[in-house]
């Protein structure tokens, strides 16, 4: 059946047959898109104000995305990570760049690494703190659908119809009296998102973060920061925390990085590092796609505040001439992870 034979209520009669009611599908049937537009079945060009759950961050269709991903898969598609590639590792070093000194690992969704930072953490917790592998996040957070990410969620509405989910995980509210008090001798790390989308637009203020960062420090204890949704300059930085001026030990992204392709890396600060062959496993995430489209669009460069290091001054940091216009380039919802 070519495109021009499909119509929104033949697709949705087809799709009713075949896929799962996994998703509250809007009556909408997209055909292409370019740029910040899309054209549905009909021939209607809308705005798209979604862009795949803030995938795409350069927009439908964007000639430097499609480019690599042609060139790359006429050359190579997929060797699993029993072998080097040099994508992989220029695209590690261009992360790092962009953020702090560690080791990547490169996954496939922003749950999935968000599951690599939860075996990191505990992992990290038997060899360094006694054996403690508790993890302290947010009410109003969201970090996934697996069962890792989805005990790390508070929200009951996301978590009953899975239960009984993974242990070791508290839900307190987004304050820093009740954060201290939730970190006790089983706890090995607190785990965050700069901007929590599920609830809102609800902002962590900088003071709060960099109070979480030096609480843990002072408590012995790994900052986690999921940075699915917030990253890939998104706020006006790389990423959300550095507004902050800090530095987290272990820092998760998806989404915005892949700009539609699959591409979710996890990676700690080099202090946390724990890993070794059979800790975790990606096999889609070897496939070698070619890191250019972000080098090319947003090259990071070093700035002294936050590429000095793990305890960085938040008085280092440059931030937008006003809240509202540092929340707005925030949030807009359109488009880091699939």
């Amino acid at each position: 059946m070519s495109s021009t034979d499909v119509t929104l209520a033949s697709l949705r009669e087809r799709a009713d047959r075949v896929l799962m009611h996994t998703y509250a599908r809007q009556p909408l049937a997209i055909d292409s898109g370019h740029g910040v537009w899309v054209r549905d079945v009909d021939g209607r060009e809308l705005i798209d104000l979604v862009d795949g759950i803030g995938v795409n961050v350069l927009g439908h269709a964007p000639r430097v995305v499609s480019d690599a991903l042609a060139s790359q898969a006429g050359r190579l598609v997929h060797t699993s990570n029993l072998y080097f590639t040099a994508p992989q590792v220029e695209l590690a070093e261009l992360l790092i760049a962009s953020a702090f000194p560690g080791r990547v690992f490169l996954c496939n969704s922003g749950t999935e690494a968000n599951e690599a930072a939860i075996k990191l953490v505990r992992k990290w917790g038997h060899r360094h703190r006694g054996g403690a592998t508790g993890i302290v996040a947010l009410e109003g957070a969201f970090h996934g659908r697996t069962l890792g990410a989805l005990a790390a969620t508070a929200e009951q509405r996301y978590r009953a119809p899975f239960e009984p989910l993974p242990a070791g995980f508290s839900h307190v509210p987004a304050r820093l009296d009740a954060i201290g008090e939730a970190i006790d001798d089983g706890v090995a790390a607190v785990l965050l998102e700069p901007i929590q989308g599920e609830v809102g637009v609800v902002l962590l203020e900088d003071d709060l973060v960099a109070g979480v960062r030096a609480l843990c420090d002072e408590r012995e204890v790994l900052l986690v920061v999921d940075e699915v949704q917030t990253g890939m300059g998104r706020t006006g930085r790389w990423w959300a925390h550095q507004h902050a001026g800090v530095t987290p030990d272990v820092m998760t992204v998806a989404k915005g990085l892949g700009g539609g392709s699959r591409s979710a890396p996890s990676w700690p600060h080099p202090g946390p590092t724990c890993s070794s062959p059979g800790t975790t496993e990606a096999r889609s995430a070897a496939i070698p796609l070619p890191p250019r489209w972000p080098a090319r669009c947003c090259a990071p460069s070093r700035t002294a505040g936050w590429w000095s290091g793990r305890r960085a001054s938040a008085t280092t940091c440059t931030r937008h001439s006003s809240r509202w216009a540092r929340t707005a380039c925030r949030w807009r919802r359109f488009a880091v992870g699939g």
